[in-house]
């Protein structure tokens, strides 16, 4: 009933604005359905405040990752998301790098199994879940890691692109993420980027971004300016003032 009301409601669209191409091809193409008139917009971002080195050093130190690896994952934890498929592919970065640290913010009903999982397998020093916290908080822990990451279980075909990812970018930080975002990312020149969606697939692309140093950097200065040229919120004003009026017109 809820695909019929969705089909209904989306015919009598003058004009679709969209966030993905790839969420288009998954509604439409696999369906059957006929695709209206529409635009594909990606999220954007703003570009973020910089902290202070005091401010970046006192959430190191918040989070124990004072001279490790830095990790974040900010989201929703729910099970559909194989939110515990991220905690166990980190476990298998663990294995050949024990100082990583992870950082996940958010909530969701997978919580209590990642809970259960870093407890039974003794991950706390190495796997921290912070629970939701504040967007502007977010933002400046942002800035102080070192990667962010992003998974996605299944084929890359609903998810599309995320705010979180364009602004993760926009604050220059290099992207770890499976291959739902190739709408953005180029694997090696604006982040990581697995093929395949893996817990063992991801936890080698976890590595390689750690043990290149260099790359990582220039990955993460090329993502800031991919937002900053092409995917900032006001880069979309003139676009979406073009789109109202040409269908009120």
């Amino acid at each position: 009933l809820l695909l019929i009301n969705q089909k209904v409601l989306l015919s009598y669209c003058s004009e679709l604005i969209l966030a993905s191409k790839l969420i288009a091809d998954f509604i439409y193409t696999k369906r059957g359905w006929k695709l209206p008139k529409h635009n594909v917009l990606l999220n954007g971002a703003d570009l973020p405040e910089p902290i202070t080195p005091d401010e970046k050093a006192a959430i190191c130190k918040q989070f124990d990752a004072e001279n490790r690896p830095f990790f974040l994952y900010s989201g929703s934890l729910y099970r559909w998301y194989d939110t515990l498929g991220l905690v166990k592919a980190f476990h298998f970065a663990l294995h050949r790098r024990p100082d990583l640290k992870l950082v996940v913010i958010g909530s969701g009903d997978a919580e209590r199994e990642m809970h259960q999982y870093i407890q039974i397998n003794h991950l706390g020093d190495s796997i921290l879940l912070t629970g939701t916290m504040a967007h502007d908080i977010l933002q400046k822990v942002i800035q102080a890691v070192d990667f962010c990451i992003v998974y996605y279980p299944g084929e890359p075909t609903y998810f599309g692109t995320s705010t979180k990812v364009t602004e993760y970018m926009a604050a220059g930080k290099p992207v770890i993420s499976t291959p739902h975002m190739l709408e953005i990312i180029e694997d090696g020149i604006t982040g990581f980027m697995t093929k395949g969606s893996s817990p063992e697939e991801f936890a080698a692309k976890l590595i390689e971004a750690v043990q290149n140093p260099e790359l990582a950097r220039k990955v993460g200065e090329n993502a800031r300016v991919q937002i900053a040229s092409r995917f900032l919120w006001k880069h979309y004003i003139r676009q979406l003032v073009g789109i109202y009026r040409s269908v009120l017109d």
